[in-house]
């Protein structure tokens, strides 16, 4: 009898024991899932390249001591680049002056699309939007 009882509590024991053995494997995979999810975010931010996109977008990276000197370093950027496109174009409206007369509604309408601050300051891309774009950088 004693033995009968002796064995019935050690049956229930080791029950319960394999139950929470059970319990806490449930739990680990749900603790993965949620380290996938922030691995997928650190893809989406490195999403951004410089250069076109498409024949209307235009986008440059940019490094500044604070987000206004960032941004005004990305407009000069594109500057520099438009008067080397229509430089090697041969365009003859190779004057950086009027050059930015002429973009100065893009370029006013320009946004940061990315910052993350850095060591020397903030790093941020700009983009200009504007249609037939990339056909005004190449004006003859």
């Amino acid at each position: 009898m004693k033995l009968n009882l002796f064995l019935i509590i050690f049956i229930v024991l080791f029950t319960a024991c394999v139950q929470k053995d059970v319990k806490q494997e449930t739990i680990k995979p749900e603790i993965k899932k949620t380290k996938e999810v922030k691995k997928e975010d650190t893809v989406k931010k490195e999403i951004f390249n410089p250069g076109w996109s498409g024949n209307d977008t235009y986008t440059v990276k940019a490094v500044g001591e604070n987000l206004d000197k960032a941004r005004n370093k990305a407009k000069n950027q594109i500057l520099q680049d438009i008067v080397k496109v229509r430089m090697i174009s041969e365009s003859r409206y190779t004057d950086i002056t009027k050059i930015s007369k002429e973009f100065e509604k893009p370029l006013k309408e320009g946004r940061i699309i990315s910052e993350q601050k850095i060591d020397k300051g903030v790093e941020i891309y700009f983009q200009i939007k504007d249609k037939g774009l990339k056909a005004k950088f190449e004006k003859k």
